[in-house]
């Protein structure tokens, strides 16, 4: 069993921890709560989900191109920080939300993110290899991604409940004056959302956006239009917020003295001082394209698959199809709610829960979760199983996104590299689910995903035998 026996690295002190976890929470919580809005503040030509697509896409070339150089040359705590300053690039575009602007700075913004994603998770890695010598280097990286992916998620719930305070802020004041007044009749305050049982068929399992999304008076869903002076206040918040997450970066992460570190452990390419830089890359195009890395890359692929289901398909299929636009939020902080609560009992438990029991679990679950979505009906009667599918979505996600994490910190040569292409094949997976979330309706993705995620299971089951196999020789 591989032990925590490496010298210190760049940032791998224990003290980093908690201004990298909270101050990149910050910036990723207000960056996915933007994403999560710009399918109804700029759905005037498809802007908002087209610059999503843009960002995802340079999400790949970033990864391929920009995070290895900015990784080698300038190490992981430049790499975080001018990544959210180039994500802040795009907030800034929703105040002036067209096309010339919003794809242009979604383009950088996706390239950002690609470096500050990566430079975080090396960063954690870091930590958690250097952290406690005596601990399973293993056991170490599930505590510590555990605890980072927890307070990822807890800042998403944060941030979804901020948003909805401003953005509903007159619908709250209205309210509150009807209270004072003693009026009992809030039906003008809040609208009801209602549809019929055919229309509702049409939902979930059901849905097939190829049907209907072309026609311009399709009335099966209203559009939520922020109103535009709340929505300014709400930006000026979210530069804030990851502007705040840059100077927590800035000022609290310290770099600590290298020693020699142990051949035992994967190193990474950063610590080559005098490798020369093209062999580097070339090691890491190694370290990519080695049997363990390809057998674990439909576990991230699933991983990015499985995000971007939760966010598109599920919130509309699932949630504002059957119970409105308007509860998209709470469903969203819900399954924040659980993806939080997973990943803290998947920290707490490090030294009992492996990555075995992680797998089998999450395959069982999965498959339970994605039949019960497939064979669901959405009925009149039957609206609140809206909000215990978001429950177990939250689960999923919890389970999902831990799993890639720690399958990267076990299996990868490299971790400059491993994490690179985590985050190369997450956004991949967000463009393949834009690619086909009109052509396909909702019961073909599920069949998809849940093939993906048997495969998935198998490809890993192999790449933890050779892994094993390898550390007993």
């Amino acid at each position: 069993m591989k032990k925590n026996n490496s010298g210190k690295r760049e940032f791998g002190s224990e003290r980093n921890f908690h201004p990298c976890a909270f101050g990149f929470a910050m910036a990723v919580g207000a960056d996915h709560a933007l994403a999560a809005l710009q399918s109804s503040m700029n759905v005037k030509g498809g802007i908002g989900t087209n610059s999503l697509l843009v960002k995802d896409t340079a999400a790949i070339i970033g990864s391929l191109i920009v995070v290895p150089v900015v990784l080698q040359k300038y190490g992981q705590k430049f790499s975080l920080i001018i990544g959210v300053i180039l994500n802040i690039l795009l907030i800034l575009a929703n105040f002036y939300p067209v096309w010339y602007t919003m794809y242009s700075t979604a383009f950088f913004a996706g390239i950002g993110m690609s470096c500050a994603w990566v430079g975080s998770s090396v960063m954690i890695q870091s930590i958690a290899s250097n952290v406690d010598m005596n601990q399973d280097v293993d056991s170490s990286s599930q505590k510590y991604f555990g605890m980072f992916l927890a307070i990822l998620s807890l800042a998403q719930v944060f941030v979804n409940i901020l948003t909805e305070l401003i953005l509903g802020w007159n619908s709250i004041a209205r309210y509150i004056g009807n209270f004072v007044e003693g009026d009992s009749n809030y039906s003008s305050v809040f609208a009801s959302y209602n549809l019929t049982s055919d229309n509702l068929l049409t939902c979930g399992a059901g849905d097939c956006p190829i049907k209907y999304s072309f026609h311009q008076t399709s009335g099966k869903f209203s559009v939520l239009i922020p109103d535009q002076t709340l929505l300014r206040v709400l930006l000026v918040v979210y530069v804030l917020m990851q502007m705040g997450g840059v100077a927590i970066h800035y000022f609290f992460i310290k770099e600590t003295n290298e020693q020699e570190i142990s051949p035992l452990d994967s190193t990474p390419l950063l610590a080559e001082k005098k490798s020369d830089f093209m062999t580097s890359i070339k090691k890491k195009l190694k370290y990519a394209t080695s049997l363990q890395e390809l057998l674990t890359c439909p576990v991230k692929l699933l991983f990015g698959i499985t995000m971007a289901y939760i966010w598109t398909e599920h919130n509309r299929a699932f949630v504002s199809c059957v119970v409105g636009v308007d509860k998209v939020r709470i469903c969203t902080a819900i399954i924040n709610i659980m993806s939080f609560a997973t990943s803290l009992l998947i920290s707490k438990n490090s030294k009992k829960i492996g990555l075995p029991v992680l797998f089998t679990v999450g395959l069982v679950y999965d498959l339970i979760n994605y039949t019960c979505s497939l064979l669901w009906r959405p009925t009149v009667s039957t609206k609140f199983v809206s909000y215990i599918l978001s429950v177990t979505f939250g689960i999923t996600h919890g389970i999902r996104r831990n799993i890639s994490f720690l399958v990267t910190a076990a299996h990868s040569q490299d971790n400059d590299t491993g994490f690179t292409l985590q985050l190369l094949l997450l956004a991949l997976g967000g463009v393949i689910n834009t690619a086909w979330s009109i052509p396909l309706c909702v019961s073909v993705k599920i069949y998809i995903n849940i093939s993906l995620t048997v495969f998935a299971t198998f490809c890993w089951s192999i790449a933890k035998v050779l892994l094993n196999r390898d550390k007993q020789t």
